[in-house]
Parts: structure tokens; sequence; C-alpha cells
């Protein structure tokens, strides 16, 4: 949906099946147009919330969506990670661990708005999913059962270990306060910096190996 107060996306819809994009934040009929999304079983994801031109930067309350896209593809820099992405994280991971407490918390996702040669697929979603259906893809996604790659290139892996309990992306692991001992491996990239976020904030930085 291209409004003139932010762009937003409806996944899962059936072909044929259209959503009014002429509404803006001041109207206040964005929420009539995300009920019906919900009511075909889609989701709803603030796209680019800091996108830096006319009408990118996103206007509307997060209220009612599902998702929040995090990283975008390339506008016409030629660099993997521009400022809209990282603010776009910042705002995000600054409101996890209350979301969470709430239960109101939104996966983060990537999607590669192509609007220039090469750009498909830089950056995307990788879903953790019990079948390949569009069913099961949206589950993965509403639950956060995924992570976002610059290219397919990329593959990352993530467990945490408490008592002989194991859990991986997106699953709880209950811990009575004891030890958890956690397990990230990054492939397919030339270099990078892995850290751990809690709601503490970062509790653990690995610098690239040498």
């Amino acid at each position: 949906m291209t409004t003139e107060t932010g762009h937003w996306l409806a996944l899962g819809l059936d072909p044929g099946e259209v959503v009014d994009w002429n509404h803006q934040v001041r109207d206040g009929l964005v929420d009539k147009c995300l009920d019906q999304v919900h009511r075909a079983g889609g989701l709803c994801v603030a796209a680019h919330p800091h996108a830096p031109y006319p009408s990118g930067d996103f206007m509307f309350p997060f209220l009612g969506f599902d998702v929040v896209e995090v990283w975008n593809g390339l506008w016409t820099s030629d660099r993997p990670w521009n400022a809209d992405n990282e603010a776009a994280l910042a705002e995000w991971g600054r409101s996890l661990a209350t979301d969470l407490r709430t239960g109101s918390w939104r996966p983060a996702m990537g999607n590669s708005d192509t609007h220039l040669e090469g750009q498909i697929g830089i950056p995307h979603t990788v879903v953790f999913a019990e079948e390949l259906s569009t069913e099961a893809a949206l589950a993965g996604i509403c639950a956060g059962r995924s992570w976002i790659a610059e290219s397919a290139d990329v593959d990352v892996s993530f467990t945490s270990h408490a008592a002989g309990r194991v859990a991986g992306v997106a699953e709880r692991l209950a811990t009575q306060g004891g030890q958890v001992e956690v397990h990230a491996a990054v492939r397919g990239v030339p270099a990078g910096t892995v850290s751990f976020h809690t709601d503490r904030g970062k509790v653990h930085r690995a610098p690239p190996p040498r």
C-alpha cells in the first residue's frame, strides 16, 4: 500500500483481492484496511519506517500491524546497509523488551524493495515453516521464526541451552534463573560482528576471527 504517509505490505492475500491504498494517517481509514487483510488470513507489515524520500517515512501507529520491516533494499547507494535501516532496527530493538512482556511484540523482517537492477532478494527473510505453503510461511513470520540475510549466500544458526533444554529461533526457554549457554554461527559473509542483546541491552559482542 503506497500511501502519502507511509507504505505497508499486505502478505497472503488471494489473487484479485484489492486493498484501497487511498488513506492517510489523519483520516483513520487504515484500521479498516488492516482488518480486511486480517479477515483474509493475511499479515500487515510496516514497510521501511524511516525511508529517506517523500511518503516513505512511516507515520501510522504500529498498533494493528503484525510485522516491522527493519531492513529494506538499496536505494541509490552501493552500500548494503543504509542509515534508514539502522534507525528502523534500533527502534524495533528498543521496543522489543517491553513488547515481549505485554505479548504485543512484532517480529522483524527484510525485503528487497526493488527499484534498481540487481536488487531482487537483497535482502530477504528466511522463514522456518512446517511446509512450503503460504499459510505455513505466514505462520512462521508471525511467530518470529525467521532471520534476515543479505543474500542466499548467508546462513545463520542459533540455539540456547539451559538445564538440558534447548530452544532455537523464536522459541522460549525457561531458565529458572539458571545459566544459559548460547551458540550462534554465521556463514557466507566476508566479515562481521556477532552481538547478543537482552532487556538489559547488549550483553556480549564477538568480533570476527582474525
